[in-house]
C-alpha cells in the first residue's frame, strides 16, 4: 500500500536544485529592475538563495516565507555566506509583519507565485501593492501557459472529458518514479502527482501539487487590478524578449504613483 507523505506540500516543492551559476544569472537579471540600495522583499523566499545573493550585492533584503524549515535553511545559508539580511515567517496572503509602503521593490522569482487558489493569488497581489511604496517595482516570474501546453503534447483524455492527463515514469538507481500530470483547461491549473516505487516493492506518494498557469494577458490584468503596470517583459533570465514560445513570463511592473 502506498503511504501518503505528511509533509506540507510546499516543503519538497521549493528545495535547492539549481547550480550557483543559475542563481547568479537570475540575480543578474533582477539587477536591471532594482535601484541600488533598495529595500527589497523576497516573496516566498524558500531557502533564500536569491535573497542571500541580493544581500551580498548591497541590497537591504527581507525574505518572507511560510515555512519555518525553509527559513532555518535560509538563515544558515546567509551565515555561511557572511550576508546580512532578515528572514520573517509570514503568509504572502497577509504580510501582517510589514507596514504599508515599506519596500522599494518586491521580487517573486522562479515560479514561486501561483500555487494558491485564484482568490488567494489575488489576495497576495493586493498585499504586494500595499507594502510597495508609490513608484516601487514588482519583479514577478511565472511559467508561460502557452509554452506549457505545447510541452505537454502528446496527451490523452482522462476519465473526465475536461481534463488532459500524461503519465510517464523514470528509472532511478533506487527504484522507479511514476509521474502523472493533469491539466484542466477550464481553470488553467496544472496538477501533478509523483509516486516512488523502491526495489523492495514499497511505494510512497508525494503530496499532490497544483499550480495556476498564466498567459501574458492574465498577468497584465491581474497586476493592473492592484495598481501595478507592466513596464517590461522577458521570456528568460538571459534577457531574451518574451514571445508566445517563451518558457517563462518575467514581468517588471511599477506601482502607480497616485
Amino acid at each position: 500500500m502506498a503511504q501518503q507523505s505528511a509533509v506540507p506540500w510546499w516543503e519538497p516543492l521549493f528545495v535547492d536544485g539549481q547550480p550557483q551559476s543559475a542563481t547568479d544569472a537570475q540575480v543578474d537579471c533582477l539587477l536591471d529592475a532594482l535601484e541600488p540600495r533598495s529595500r527589497v522583499l523576497d516573496l516566498a523566499c524558500a531557502t533564500g538563495r536569491h535573497a542571500v545573493a541580493l544581500a551580498l550585492r548591497g541590497f537591504d533584503i527581507v525574505g518572507v516565507d511560510i515555512s519555518e524549515r525553509h527559513l532555518e535553511q535560509a538563515r544558515d545559508r546567509a551565515a555561511a555566506a557572511g550576508a546580512t539580511l532578515s528572514f520573517v515567517a509570514d503568509d504572502m496572503r497577509d504580510l501582517r509583519a510589514f507596514d504599508d509602503a515599506s519596500f522599494d521593490a518586491v521580487v517573486s522569482v522562479y515560479s514561486s507565485f501561483g500555487f494558491l487558489p485564484d482568490d488567494d493569488n489575488r489576495r497576495a497581489l493586493a498585499q504586494v501593492g500595499r507594502v510597495l511604496r508609490p513608484g516601487g517595482v514588482l519583479f514577478i516570474d511565472v511559467l508561460n501557459r502557452d509554452w506549457v501546453l505545447r510541452s505537454l503534447a502528446p496527451s490523452c483524455f482522462a476519465e473526465q472529458a475536461a481534463d488532459f492527463v500524461i503519465r510517464d515514469y523514470e528509472q532511478r538507481d533506487d527504484g522507479v518514479v511514476l509521474h502523472e500530470d493533469r491539466f484542466d483547461p477550464v481553470t488553467s491549473r496544472l496538477s501533478w502527482r509523483i509516486t516512488h516505487l523502491d526495489r523492495e516493492g514499497n511505494s510512497s506518494v508525494a503530496p499532490p501539487r497544483d499550480a495556476r498557469l498564466f498567459s501574458l494577458h492574465e498577468v497584465h490584468d491581474m497586476l493592473a487590478a492592484h495598481g501595478l503596470t507592466i513596464r517590461r517583459t522577458l521570456g528568460a533570465y538571459d534577457g531574451s524578449p518574451f514571445d508566445l514560445g517563451s518558457r517563462r513570463i518575467i514581468a517588471v511592473a511599477g506601482k502607480d504613483e497616485s
